[in-house]
């Protein structure tokens, strides 16, 4: 949530650094992450608990939010947000997953601008658009 904090308040780029910020939590505590969403810290409410807001369920939750706020900005369609989060939350994750096991070797920024698009393309939504 700091991450959010300190991004432009605009709902894009609080999807974008919470969605960031996740990616980079999986590369800064490998072991944490891999725990929590690994057999174990699925099926484990206090591991959740004990991972300072970090659990699947939060990240979830915060991840439709951001959706949701997309809807009220007026950028992103009711018909598009539905199930949208069944489609980003494998994204996220698994970009995560692949960055962290070292299977995507260009640079974070240039894998990251291209989701960005994708995502954004995928949701209609007009990054070159003024709010």
């Amino acid at each position: 949530e700091a991450a959010r904090a300190k991004a432009s308040a605009d709902a894009w780029s609080q999807l974008c650094a919470g969605a960031k910020v996740y990616i980079q939590f999986a590369e800064a505590r490998p072991k944490l992450f891999d725990l929590m969403f690994g057999p174990v810290g699925q099926n484990s409410k206090d591991l959740q608990a004990s991972a300072s807001g970090h659990s699947g369920r939060r990240t979830y939750e915060q991840l439709s939010e951001a959706l949701y706020n997309l809807v009220l900005s007026g950028k992103l369609t009711p018909q598009r947000r539905a199930g949208a989060e069944n489609t980003l939350w494998p994204m996220i994750h698994g970009f995560a997953v692949l960055r962290r096991v070292g299977a995507l070797r260009e640079p974070f920024n240039a894998s990251w601008e291209r989701i960005q698009k994708f995502t954004a393309d995928g949701l209609g939504i007009d990054l070159d658009e003024k709010p």
